[in-house]
């Protein structure tokens, strides 16, 4: 009696397996093409000239001495982003409670201002988004942190464009 228990058991057992092993092979499955479509690029598109600005907020006025136009920029890993096509020295925003209201006032240039850095660089269209090198996104508003020779350019991405 005992024995046709334990066969009953282990043919449960080996469906409940395939079944596991089957979700398993479609969430890879899904997990590959969702990465694929995320990655896909038109390999066979000319790389073209795309303009990126980038905003730097509340920082160090002397930042804007350290960045150059024509200065290159790079990536996290090393790799040649693109070109500093266009600097330009904005006074930062700051925000204060007064009696119970809001107030919207700037820094004074001399301590604390926003900084617009231009960017120029080769990408490729694909999908309705800008893709650096054809493997990279650019979008607005997504967060970024390049470097130049001398600096970090860390902040928000205002708008991706053709260059002109």
């Amino acid at each position: 009696m005992k024995e046709k228990h334990l066969v009953k058991v282990r043919r449960r057992g080996s469906i409940l397996d395939l079944f596991l092993i089957f979700l398993l092979l479609l969430s890879l499955l899904g997990a590959a093409m969702r990465y694929r479509e995320l990655h896909r690029s038109d390999f066979g598109a000319p790389l073209a000239e795309y303009k990126l600005t980038v905003r730097l907020q509340n920082v160090d006025p002397h930042l804007s001495d350290c960045i150059a136009v024509d200065d290159a920029v790079y990536t996290a890993a090393g790799e040649l982003y693109g070109r500093v096509s266009d600097i330009r020295v904005l006074p930062a925003q700051v925000g204060l409670f007064s009696e119970g209201d809001f107030v919207l006032g700037e820094w004074d240039m001399k301590v604390r201002c926003d900084l617009e850095v231009d960017i120029v660089f080769e990408g490729t269209e694909s999908a309705g988004r800008v893709l650096w090198k054809g493997t990279g996104a650019c979008f607005a508003g997504q967060s970024t942190a390049l470097y130049t020779r001398r600096a970090l350019l860390k902040g928000r991405i205002l708008q991706v464009g053709i260059a002109p």
